[in-house]
């Protein structure tokens, strides 16, 4: 499997093993937002959603954050009273600007946890894999074959049938690169509880033509390992 970069404090650092990474998510090393790439992938994402989602053969470049805005002063001789007026509608633009992504992520934390908060209870009540294809992304259904699907509910089914479940934390992210544009992700992680014990459904989203769809579904249970 390929190396994974990463892009940690403004820098990119790699190439790191897969099993490093994953050993680094697991202690707290990285963040699940920390932005990684590997081959075969179209653009950074989230390290969280990396594993097992397809892309061009060198590293692109990196967005510095969920949106830019350029400077505005340049020149020479502006008049101290030009420079005011200028700053005043600078401070007026970056306030609307701030408030309308505001408005938007808004949106789109509501809309991605309702989202997760019916997916997961119609995937996982009696582990239907059906429930999950549907609502699979277009990554997802080239990364993983409909066999590795197959033994992944065969797993899942030794937690029995959904007892109750706890509802979603997480967020949606929306980043800009000039060679993609931009994208818009989700992460989020449940609790539930089953027949023969608990667990965390881990979803990882992604918006397709303004429609959610799942990119990456994990479960975690310690009835796993008995």
């Amino acid at each position: 499997m390929s190396n994974i970069y990463l892009h940690i404090n403004g820098e990119q650092q790699g190439p790191y093993p897969i099993e490093n990474v994953r050993a680094m998510m697991a202690s707290g090393e990285l963040g699940s937002d920390t932005l990684a790439w590997m081959e075969g992938q179209a653009d950074w994402q989230p390290v969280s959603l990396l594993f097992g989602v397809p892309v061009p053969a060198s590293p692109p470049p990196v967005s510095t954050g969920k949106f830019r805005v350029g400077s505005f002063l340049s020149g020479i001789g502006v008049t101290l009273a030009v420079i005011g007026a200028i700053l005043l509608g600078l401070l007026v633009v970056v306030g609307a600007f701030i408030g309308y992504t505001a408005y938007v992520g808004n949106g789109l934390d509501k809309s991605s946890k309702d989202y997760v908060d019916e997916a997961i209870p119609a995937i996982v009540t009696n582990w239907s894999q059906e429930e999950l294809t549907k609502r699979e992304s277009k990554a997802f259904q080239q990364a993983v074959t409909d066999e590795q699907l197959t033994k992944l509910f065969t797993l899942f089914h030794r937690l029995g049938a959904l007892k109750s479940y706890d509802g979603c934390k997480g967020e949606a992210n929306m980043n800009y690169t000039p060679s993609v544009g931009k994208v818009i992700t989700a992460v989020y992680l449940g609790r539930a509880t089953f027949d023969n014990g608990e667990a965390e459904i881990k979803i990882g989203l992604i918006q397709e033509d303004g429609v959610w769809k799942i990119q990456a579904f994990n479960v975690n249970s310690p009835v796993f390992m008995q």
